[in-house]
């Protein structure tokens, strides 16, 4: 069995530049023989629409499973860690990010966009 690889990004959403990277991420990945899961928002039709593994994102157990079960953590795409949205966004990225490196995997960071971090954090 090839290398398990946990996808953190912005999935399950429906937005459409996400779903492409996302696409054509697992496209490669599949290809190489890489197992695939991904945190997701909407686990039922990300494993239906990508044909992967998927785990709710707000559940910390799945959360928590899915990186102990992983080889590599890819973090990506889009732009996640910032906190135009909310600081919220910017520290749970941060933490899976985190979590993986204190579990000892491999994090890679994949197509990240870099605005800056504003405001206070607390």
């Amino acid at each position: 069995m090839g290398k398990k690889v946990l996808i953190s990004g912005y999935i399950g959403f429906s937005n459409f530049g996400d779903d492409v990277i996302f696409a054509i991420l697992t496209r490669h990945l599949k290809a190489k023989g890489f197992e695939i899961s991904a945190l997701s928002s909407n686990p039922q039709k990300t494993k239906q629409q990508f044909k992967v593994n998927a785990l709710a994102y707000k559940n910390p157990f799945e959360i928590l499973k899915g990186i102990i079960n992983c080889d590599y953590l890819i973090s990506g795409g889009g732009t996640l860690l910032q906190n135009s949205t909310s600081n919220l966004s910017l520290f749970y990225y941060l933490f899976i990010i985190l979590l993986a490196k204190l579990l000892f995997k491999k994090v890679i960071i994949f197509a990240q966009g870099i605005v800056p971090v504003e405001g206070n954090f607390l």
